[in-house]
């Protein structure tokens, strides 16, 4: 990638970041931690160890995932920004300004890959004020979120799934839910204000029973991200959670423990995705044995995609 710079932050603009330099590989994670810190199908980044990175305004906070490995998000609204790992540090590809100039060439952790992920592109596809009928909030909705691009101040239906119970949570643990009743739609959208919340190319979300969802642990924090709408995380690690608005809430398919029925029927704000996102998963398959080898050596801090009566674990990690 050409020698520039890049700016760029998180949705609610507390964090905000300066790339000077080169940027390096730019790549999709398939792997299950970067689902779960990403509450996504896959984790974009891109490698800034060559580069020159400032945070000019506010800082990160970090949740250690892993023996190995560091992620970074906004305390104030949970937008994931960082991979940290010894060898360098890779940013969230949609956390940039100007993502559409950023488009991976590789794909990891393909071992993770959900099986339906493939399919993504060939999903029907609506704008967003295709949807009036059924969310007529979005008439005059108002961003709430950073704009992309740097300034010195900021004014702070469907058809429904098979019922069954469910869980899921962040990836730290501290925000578990339980799900009682029949989901509705699973859907992607590409708008910005989603590109933002979860730092990914579009969200991936599922329509949650009304009264159906209980918050076994913590409950999220919340950031509006416009006049109708606000935004969950986990204050303590970041995880994407919830889509929050007048019709009802969306939870983030990628922080259920079973995601392999969640197949996402519709894509949302056709017209906002990324100009190369149908062609990710043309890209190479990275299959060095020797980074899949340092990979078994990782140690997961994450909670497991199950109940546990106790996390961490006494005496975890010691």
């Amino acid at each position: 990638m050409a020698d520039d710079i890049h700016s760029g932050g998180c949705q609610c603009g507390a964090v905000r970041f300066r790339v000077e330099g080169k940027l390096g590989d730019a790549s999709v994670c398939h792997c299950r931690m970067c689902q779960k810190a990403s509450g996504n199908f896959y984790l974009p980044l891109v490698s800034v160890r060559g580069a020159k990175l400032v945070w000019t305004r506010g800082e990160r906070k970090r949740f250690q995932s892993s023996n190995h490995v560091w992620r970074g998000f906004c305390g104030d609204c949970g937008t994931p920004l960082t991979y940290e790992a010894p060898d360098g540090m890779a940013l969230a590809i949609a956390a940039f300004d100007r993502p559409e100039g950023i488009a991976p060439t590789i794909q990891w952790g393909i071992e993770a890959k959900l099986p339906y992920v493939d399919r993504v592109p060939e999903l029907p596809g609506e704008d967003t004020m295709a949807d009036l009928g059924a969310a007529s909030f979005l008439a005059d909705l108002v961003s709430y979120q950073h704009p992309d691009h740097d300034h010195r101040s900021l004014a702070t239906e469907g058809e429904m799934m098979s019922e069954t119970v469910r869980t899921g949570g962040c990836q730290c643990g501290a925000v578990r839910f339980r799900i009682r009743g029949a989901l509705g739609r699973p859907s992607i959208c590409h708008c910005r204000m989603c590109q933002k919340q979860f730092g990914s190319f579009f969200s991936a979300l599922v329509t949650a029973p009304k009264d159906g969802v209980e918050w076994t642990r913590d409950e999220p924090s919340y950031f509006q991200s416009s006049v109708n709408i606000d935004r969950g995380f986990c204050p303590k690690c970041g995880t994407p959670l919830t889509y929050r608005h007048p019709g009802g809430l969306e939870i983030a398919i990628g922080a259920f423990d079973d995601r392999s029925d969640l197949a996402p029927r519709i894509q949302v704000n056709f017209q906002a995705r990324l100009p190369w996102v149908e062609t990710i998963f043309d890209q190479p398959v990275h299959e060095d044995p020797d980074y899949y080898a340092r990979q078994e050596q990782i140690i997961s801090f994450q909670h497991p995609d199950h109940e546990t009566e106790q996390w961490p674990p006494a005496g975890a990690w010691a």
